[in-house]
């Protein structure tokens, strides 16, 4: 039994590329064929650690060749994913920013949008799982929000 212990993009590079890969030959195999449901629980099961590095991995499609990573959670991005614990305004009632809970940390996230307050506010109501992401090197700059719903068919990785 092999466990990488290794942390950031060389880690996520490697399980982007195998999701990919692993999507692509799913496509050969027969939904009839007899080991299809454990092939597709094996990709779910690597989508789920591409999460788990802050990549949404319905935005990676099957591919033979290395796919890249999107714009939001690529190599330029550090995401974090949690709950968000609290919504913060300022003394005029004006929207200044949120608290993202992890299971290990609180990460603060500063913005004056009202577009990010309306997203923000709908997760914290309806207690949704949420991966924020910001620029590397400029500081807590959102790049992105992936806000994730509850599948109703787990097979959809």
């Amino acid at each position: 039994m092999t466990i990488p212990v290794r942390i950031g993009d060389p880690l996520l590079v490697r399980e982007v590329r195998n999701l990919a890969l692993l999507r692509y030959i799913a496509q050969a195999i027969p939904t009839t064929d007899r080991w299809y449901p454990i092939f597709v629980r094996y990709i779910c099961q690597v989508a789920d650690k591409v999460r788990g590095l802050g990549v949404d991995p319905t935005s990676i499609g099957p591919s033979a060749d290395d796919p890249g990573l999107t714009s939001m959670g690529g190599l330029g991005a550090h995401c974090c994913t949690g709950k968000i614990c609290e919504v913060i305004y300022d003394c005029f009632g004006d929207f200044e920013g949120f608290v993202l809970e992890t299971c290990s940390e609180s990460h603060r996230f500063s913005s004056r949008e009202i577009g990010i307050a309306e997203i923000v506010l709908r997760a914290c109501r309806e207690r949704m799982v949420v991966s924020v992401c910001v620029e590397r090197g400029r500081r807590g700059r959102i790049q992105g929000i992936v806000l994730h719903c509850a599948r109703p068919d787990k097979r959809s990785c």
